[in-house]
């Protein structure tokens, strides 16, 4: 089972952990999140913390002190990405993907 808690503020993700293992849906797990962290990184000049100490855990932070107006959107829309494609997942394979999803205040 892979377990994925997302924690949101004001539409974008905050938080990000991905603990265990699934056969069918760990490559598809890694990749949309990898692809996230590279791409807010790269496009949007927020910072991202992530990790991954030992094979089965993945976990990023995402700090917006920094983030410029005109990125906004698109991380917004990044965040909707990656919340979609692990949702969907889920939907799919019910007993190998659990999904949190909390919005913070």
């Amino acid at each position: 089972m892979l377990e994925i808690k997302i924690e949101t503020l004001r539409n974008h993700i905050k938080t990000y952990s991905a603990i265990g293992h699934a056969d069918n849906t760990c490559g598809s797990v890694t990749c949309v999140s990898r692809t996230f962290v590279l791409l807010a990184r790269e496009l949007t000049g927020v910072i991202v913390n992530y990790d991954a100490p030992r094979e089965g855990e993945f976990s990023f932070e995402v700090f917006t002190d920094n983030l410029l107006p005109h990125f906004d959107s698109y991380l917004k829309g990044l965040t909707q990405f990656l919340i979609k494609a692990i949702k969907d997942l889920e939907l799919e394979f019910p007993d190998e993907v659990k999904v949190g999803l909390k919005a913070l205040m």
